[in-house]
């Protein structure tokens, strides 16, 4: 929550407002994943989700309404992926990533991964307010 430490406006006048509420809340987080064997050694499988993103919206007259009222940031992960199996204890995949896994036991697995980098598309609106101005004081 932002609290107020008795903000000015640019012409030295105080502003006027609330602390704006809760702006966080709770939203759908969607995930989606599934795989399927093609024969005894191939798989395919695909991963779906929003690894992380954020909304808040304030108060329309909260002390802050300058800088924002309104965020949201969206984010949209997709991972398809072929999985080999080359010994009964040795599997590969691949995809937009890349992993091993190699099964000692029934019970007893150790894989590895690499993740690459990932491409970032933005979208979006907002307006921008910019003020250049200088105060001289003198002593």
């Amino acid at each position: 929550m932002f609290y107020n430490q008795n903000s000015k406006h640019l012409t030295n006048f105080n502003l006027k407002g609330n602390v704006g509420g809760n702006a966080g809340f709770t939203v759908f987080v969607p995930n989606f994943y599934f795989s399927s064997s093609l024969n005894d050694k191939l798989s395919f499988g695909i991963g779906i989700n929003a690894p992380f993103g954020f909304q808040t919206e304030y108060d329309k007259n909260w002390i802050g309404r300058y800088y924002a009222i309104k965020s949201a940031l969206k984010t949209l992960n997709i991972n398809p992926s072929i999985a080999y199996k080359l010994t009964e204890q040795l599997s590969v995949g691949v995809g937009v990533n890349f992993g091993v896994l190699y099964n000692f036991s029934e019970d007893t697995r150790v894989g590895f991964s690499y993740r690459s980098k990932n491409k970032t598309k933005t979208a979006g609106k907002g307006i921008l307010f910019r003020c250049s101005y200088s105060i001289e004081n003198s002593i």
